[in-house]
């Protein structure tokens, strides 16, 4: 049975229902698509309905899909079109074909969508992504691909190694086991565990205990010294709610023995993490989460490791998180790779590099190409830290993929070898040879709050934003453009300029991004490139009390904390952006202290915080800071009686929009 581990282990709810499952709907429903596949197929035979037969034909391909038979699931997209399923069938059969690497044919498909829905700047996007593809199937010389031999790699699904203390290798993988004894009902297969190898793949062991239990375990990541390690395991602590969530578990080295594992504090109950990847000497933690706004979708996150733990969890920056699923982030040095199913790549998750510059922003993603990628998923590369003997061997490591459509997810060796550097023809460039067009591609969205009224609440759905104005600013070029009725633009725009894009719209704050076209050029034999843009705008709330989350200071402290320093760079941001607003900080004390020392204290704490927003370049003019002391406390215990989060709560930070005279 073929599966795709990366989607069940953290992309969905898992689900053990106890309930008998009587018809492939019901199984579809509950993602238990080992079962799926038989009764629908069943079903599909006996319908005499046109329409049903469609219907169960779709649920087929989708089934077919999880279970990483891509193979069956486009025929069963194909069969579906043609019962009449309509457009939601012929954009699956493209992507299908696209991960099957029959781009032609995928083409095909997005231009019959066309026929149907009209010029969808996605559709033409994903026309542009499979020409493109075309040419990056083409290894590069002295990049060599392998498929891992000996015990590594079985029958079943086999990924996501990480190197462990040099010698060894750690991976996960749902193989027979005494452990569990279980079939999870997702796969046809048993639960995964993480199991242990030399490098050369021998001598394989399930990992320890109590690393393993009878829940899915997989994607490790060790701190440096390996006396800690973070992983993702799947399960339940509510036996009376059938639903489980993957969380990152935490464990450390005692005595040659792991502890107990442990959840990472900053996790909410009802979400679905893991992937974990340490960076900045382990004081970075980076992993993905599945959204909560709707969408399906997983985007990769981080926490910064402070005296009181991991902080609450930071979206990393649009430039690397999509519209898609961004996943499986590892690093080597100072590079980071995620594996992505929506930036421009050969068919499903592609592996992407990316770096953090100078200035502390992310570089943008570059796109691995053949052969590290595949029309499969391809996803989890690592780079081995000891350095090969063969001095021709700049780079070699591991990483997992789909491509072996004969088994499941696999391990894959790669080599990466120094070649001769050709000799280059001098006043020559490449994209000055070629005729291409550059598009600009994007959509305007705004957030939308689990409470409408406080805009300090969670992020629960982005919704489009019509008729919003986008200004695009260049030296040589300005284009004054509005978002359609699905919040979307197009334009295409010039080589090798720097723009500056400005979306807004009444009673929204102002949105501001850089892009640039500088060495931007088609692969050959292409003749267009799209640049892909989100525009996130919040609405202006002017003259009402915000409090900032995470802008807690230390007991009797007024220094500002590294853990607060995200939001106040939200503050920059919004008065970069909006010049005609101005900001006043309130600062709250918790109540141990005589009155006139607190009040003297939240106004040291609330200059801090205007002093941090002006080293950043905003003008003092603009800002305000008012002490409150402790008049104000948020919660309502009594002073003796307060825990210590609860002081904490009260040694808070507000502030206040308005605008400037």
């Amino acid at each position: 049975m073929r599966i795709i581990f990366l989607f069940f282990l953290i992309s969905v709810i898992s689900c053990v229902y106890t309930k008998k499952i009587n018809n492939g709907q019901i199984a579809y429903e509950t993602k238990r698509y080992a079962i799926a596949v038989d009764l629908l197929q069943e079903e599909y035979k006996k319908s005499k309905s046109e329409e049903i037969k469609a219907q169960k034909a779709y649920m087929l391909a989708r089934s077919f899909g999880y279970l990483n038979d891509n193979k069956s699931a486009l025929n069963w997209f194909r069969v579906a079109k043609n019962d009449g399923y309509g457009p939601k069938a012929i954009r699956e059969l493209a992507f299908a074909l696209k991960k099957e690497e029959q781009y032609y044919e995928a083409i095909r498909s997005f231009e019959e969508l066309i026929q149907l829905e009209g010029r969808r700047a996605e559709t033409i996007r994903e026309i542009n992504i499979c020409k493109q593809a075309l040419n990056w199937l083409q290894p590069n010389e002295g990049e060599i691909v392998e498929l891992f031999p000996f015990d590594a790699n079985s029958k079943y699904s086999d990924f996501s190694p990480i190197f462990y203390k040099d010698k060894y290798l750690v991976f996960s993988s749902d193989r027979e086991n005494q452990i569990n004894k279980e079939i999870y009902d997702w796969t046809g297969n048993k639960y995964s565990n993480l199991y242990i190898s030399k490098k050369n793949g021998r001598d394989l062991q399930i990992f320890d205990k109590p690393i393993n239990s009878e829940n899915n375990e997989a994607t490790v990541a060790f701190s440096q010294n390996f006396e800690e390690i973070y992983f993702t395991r799947c399960f339940t602590t509510d036996p009376e709610n059938e639903d489980s969530y993957c969380k990152i578990l935490y464990a450390q080295m005692q005595e040659e023995n792991w502890s107990k594992p442990i959840e990472l504090s900053f996790q909410n109950t009802n979400t679905n993490y893991g992937h974990p990847c340490l960076l900045e000497n382990d004081s970075v933690l980076v992993y993905t989460i599945k959204q909560t706004d709707g969408s399906e979708t997983y985007d990769l996150y981080y926490s910064i490791k402070g005296d009181e733990g991991w902080s609450e969890s930071f979206k990393m920056p649009n430039t690397i998180n999509t519209d898609g699923n961004e996943k499986f982030p590892t690093s080597f040095e100072d590079t980071l790779y995620f594996s992505s199913d929506y930036l421009p790549g050969l068919g499903g998750l592609d592996i992407f590099k990316t770096y953090l510059r100078p200035n502390g922003s992310w570089a943008p993603p570059i796109n691995m190409k053949s052969p590290f990628n595949s029309g499969a998923d391809d996803f989890a590369l690592v780079i081995d830290p000891i350095q090969s003997r063969d001095n021709e061997i700049i780079k070699q490591g591991f990483f997992s993929s789909s491509r072996n459509y004969k088994s499941n997810d696999d391990i894959f060796k790669f080599i990466i070898k120094q070649i001769e550097q050709k000799e280059e023809l001098e006043d020559i460039k490449v994209q000055d040879s070629i005729d291409f067009s550059i598009y600009l591609a994007g959509r305007v969205v705004y957030n939308v709050y689990q409470n409408p009224r406080d805009p300090s609440s969670k992020v629960i759905a982005k919704e489009i934003l019509e008729d919003a104005q986008v200004l695009v600013n260049a030296d040589e070029e300005n284009y004054n453009l509005r978002t359609d009725q699905n919040g979307r633009f197009i334009q295409e725009v010039g080589k090798d300029l720097d723009f500056k894009l400005i979306a807004s719209k009444d009673s929204f704050l102002n949105s501001i991004k850089e892009i640039s076209t500088q060495n931007t050029f088609p692969r050959m034999g292409e003749n267009t490139v799209t640049i892909n843009v989100e525009m996130v705008l919040d609405k202006l709330e002017l003259d009402k009390e915000i409090v900032m989350e995470n802008i807690y200071y230390d007991y009797d402290k007024s220094n500002i904390r590294e853990d607060a320093r995200p939001s106040l760079d939200r503050l920059v941001e919004i008065l970069a952006n909006n010049q005609n607003l101005k900001i006043q900080l309130s600062s709250h004390t918790d109540c141990r202290g005589l009155d006139a020392y607190n009040l003297n204290l939240s106004q040291k704490r609330a200059q801090s915080a205007v002093n941090y927003i002006v080293s950043k370049g905003i003008e003092i003019k603009r800002l305000s800071a008012v002490g409150r002391g402790e008049t104000q406390p948020v919660n309502s215990c009594s002073c003796k009686s307060c825990s210590e989060q609860e002081h904490q709560e009260n040694r808070r930070t507000t502030f206040k929009l308005s605008k400037v005279n």
